[in-house]
């Protein structure tokens, strides 16, 4: 793709020497790290022009705002035996840092979200939207 700009990054983007990448599925301008990572970057390093908007959240579901002020609403739970005894499913476990900390995955409650919580002296919760489905298959 050509991008709208100066041009100075699509020689960039074209030239394996330079950590400059372009991501057509998701419209994404990249600067590629040494440990395999990336960086997005979102205007042109040479003349500021902005990049298209990344199409990234493409792959996620919108939260429903009931599921999201469900979760919310469980804010005040102390324990993870408490909390699957409310939502009434048992949560993946996944421990973390050698044991020092624990995850639960929630995955079956809601439709647009999965609830993440994580155990360390306390808990900790992260609404995440769920991966949408190619429904054209």
């Amino acid at each position: 793709m050509v991008l709208q700009c100066c041009g100075r990054i699509n020689r960039l983007i074209d030239d394996d020497r330079f950590p400059f990448a372009y991501d057509p599925k998701y419209s994404e301008v990249q600067i590629r790290l040494a440990h395999g990572g990336y960086v997005l970057i979102a205007y042109c390093p040479f003349c500021g022009s902005r990049f298209p908007e990344s199409q990234r959240s493409m792959d996620f579901l919108e939260i429903d705002p009931e599921e999201l002020a469900e979760i919310d609403s469980l804010s005040g739970v102390e324990t993870v035996d408490a909390l699957t005894m409310i939502l009434g499913e048992s949560p993946e476990v996944v421990s973390l840092r050698d044991g020092a900390a624990t995850q639960y995955v929630f995955r079956n409650r809601w439709k647009t979200v999965d609830l993440i919580v994580l155990e360390d002296g306390g808990l900790t919760f992260l609404a995440v939207p769920k991966a949408a489905r190619d429904t054209t298959k």
